[in-house]
C-alpha cells in the first residue's frame, strides 16, 4: 500500500461504504492476476477529494470487455476467463456506491 504524505486525517464520507468498493475491486484483482502483484495508492486530488487507485500485474483486459466490466452479472468472454466465476454484482454494486458518494471509477488496461 503506498500512501501520500499529504493525506487528511479524516474525510466526511462513508468509511463502510469505501472499504466495501475496496473489497471489491481489490477481490476482483486478485481474481485475475496470477503472479505478480496488486497495489492500492491513496492520494489527495488537487479539488479535496482522495484517489483510489488499484494497479494489477494481470492478465488484462480488451476494450469489448471493459464495457462490460460493471454490468450486473457481467462475464468476461476470453477463453483465458472461461472457467472463472462471472464478474457477479461487486462491480456494478461498486459503481452505484462511488457514484452516490459523487465520484468515479475509471479503468485502465493492457
Amino acid at each position: 500500500m503506498e500512501l501520500a504524505e499529504d493525506l487528511p486525517t479524516f474525510i466526511k464520507s462513508d468509511a463502510k461504504r469505501i472499504k466495501q468498493v475496496l473489497f471489491n475491486l481489490i477481490g476482483n484483482a486478485s481474481k485475475f492476476t496470477y503472479s505478480g502483484s496488486i497495489t492500492l495508492s491513496v492520494s489527495k486530488k488537487s479539488n479535496d477529494m482522495l484517489l483510489f487507485k488499484i494497479v494489477d500485474t494481470g492478465i488484462g483486459m480488451s476494450e469489448s470487455e471493459l464495457t462490460k466490466l460493471f454490468k450486473e452479472f457481467g462475464k468476461l468472454s476470453s477463453s483465458e476467463n472461461r472457467n472463472k466465476q462471472g464478474l457477479g454484482l461487486g462491480l456494478s454494486i461498486s459503481m452505484k456506491i462511488v457514484k452516490s458518494l459523487e465520484g468515479q471509477i475509471q479503468v485502465d488496461s493492457e
